[in-house]
């Protein structure tokens, strides 16, 4: 299947505050409601996938099988992940911890199929699918929802014994976090996100109170203020009223924080930080982070692709497309991980860059290359041709955008892009 994000996915598949040239084709950015709201709770539900990971730490048993499938799932190895932390449910099935890992590595592998993985997918700007959830098979939601019912029943068995037990209050806050991300992401069911994404809040909240210094549970907490925060002001109004508030500002300390002194979720605060970054404008800082973390696991090409996408948002056009093919020349090379990558759809990235930089005479060479690959699926094929048609529209050129546009409606296309062949078939684009 093809990712329009730039990734097609696996060829084979200290302590902080305790408060809560020719102008180009015009693209339409504006967003729906229900889609800001996806994203800014995907925003909140994401870092508790990713903290899970680091929740493994703690304890000696198994310790380096488990900072080995860690290592995996950050590298986007999802099958030596799983199969590792499906072992480690059977060495330990009390040990809530496992069960969280094994619940974030089947998440991550379903947002990375549905090519939501990509952060850009979190940012106002992306452009992601909004039938993706058909992507999810009801047995993998059943099988991620009763992970998770494990995890969480563990976890209260421990607290019902203590209730002040540490590990088994994070345990359960990343469990209902990462139902939070499901029910946001996936089924778009906004209310049971929000009552799973506050009970984790709830629960991390509670650990700060009986250990203070205990930075990883401040990353929930900053991700929930950060995007109740975020939502525009006539939403923020609405769901106070049910008593659902957040703030920006508080959010992104209590992240940086994490980011600072976590013990074990450094990572993940940087990974929602570089998304909160991107939505706050602040560039270079989102940039540091994808180098630091590229650095860290090279294998992970996401990390690569997103500094792209965020060279884009400050239009530096050049620097964008040096990314991309950088990429693309270790996917051909067959470089470490990069080899599960094809390069279309890198390629239409890098043409949709020459786009946005009015160097069409480029986009239209990178499309060309696009075309000449016999891995092109029909439905990128379409996309890279309406975009052909409209440069050829832009710069006056009918009979070549028509026959573009032909081409596109003789494809099995997206409806969408076959709408829109359609239209400009009969009417010229105009910019």
């Amino acid at each position: 299947m093809e990712y329009i994000d730039g990734s097609r996915g696996a060829k084979d598949a200290r302590e902080g505050p305790d408060r809560g040239r020719t102008a180009s084709p015009p693209r339409n950015v504006m967003l729906s409601r229900s889609v800001i709201i996806r994203r800014l709770w995907a925003v909140g539900g994401v870092v508790a996938v990713l903290q899970s990971t680091a929740y493994a730490g703690g304890l000696q048993s198994a310790a380096s099988r488990e900072a080995e499938a860690r290592d995996a799932l950050y590298n986007l190895d999802f099958d030596a992940a799983e199969a590792e932390f499906q072992a480690l449910t059977g060495q330990e099935p009390d040990n809530p911890r496992y069960w969280n890992l094994l619940a974030s590595s089947i998440w991550l592998r379903i947002v990375f199929e549905q090519e939501k993985m990509n952060l850009d997918a979190y940012s106002d700007s992306a452009s992601t699918r909004d039938d993706a959830d058909d992507l999810v098979t009801p047995e993998r939601e059943d099988r991620l929802r009763g992970v998770l019912a494990r995890a969480i029943a563990a976890a209260e068995a421990i607290l019902e014994a203590d209730p002040e037990d540490r590990e088994a209050l994070y345990a359960l806050g990343i469990a209902h976090g990462s139902l939070a991300s499901f029910e946001a992401t996936v089924k778009r069911a906004y209310f049971d996100a929000n009552s799973a994404a506050r009970s984790a809040r709830e629960h991390h909240m509670r650990l700060l109170e009986i250990d203070p210094s205990y930075n990883d549970a401040r990353i929930t907490i900053g991700a929930y203020d950060y995007t109740v925060g975020a939502l525009p002001l006539v939403l923020r109004a609405l769901i106070g009223l049910f008593g659902i508030r957040g703030d920006k500002e508080a959010g992104i300390e209590q992240l940086e924080y994490a980011a600072e002194l976590g013990a074990r979720g450094a990572v993940n605060a940087k990974v929602v930080l570089i998304v909160v970054y991107n939505r706050e404008e602040q560039f270079e800082k989102a940039l540091a982070l994808l180098e630091e973390l590229h650095a860290a696991y090279p294998r992970n090409f996401l990390f690569e692709l997103e500094q792209a996408s965020v060279y884009r948002r400050m239009e530096a056009w050049d620097r964008a497309v040096a990314v991309y093919d950088s990429v693309l020349a270790k996917v051909r090379s067959g470089g470490d991980g990069y080899d599960r990558l094809e390069p279309e759809a890198v390629l239409y990235r890098k043409a949709e860059t020459h786009v946005d930089g009015m160097d069409n005479a480029a986009a239209l060479e990178t499309f060309r290359e696009l075309l000449a690959s016999p891995e092109t699926t029909e439905a990128l094929e379409a996309r890279a041709r309406l975009w052909m048609g409209k440069i050829h529209d832009s710069a006056g050129e009918r009979p070549l955008a028509v026959a573009e546009y032909e081409r596109v409606l003789a494809l099995d296309a997206p409806d969408d892009v076959r709408d829109e062949a359609g239209r400009y078939v009969r009417r010229p684009f105009q910019d």
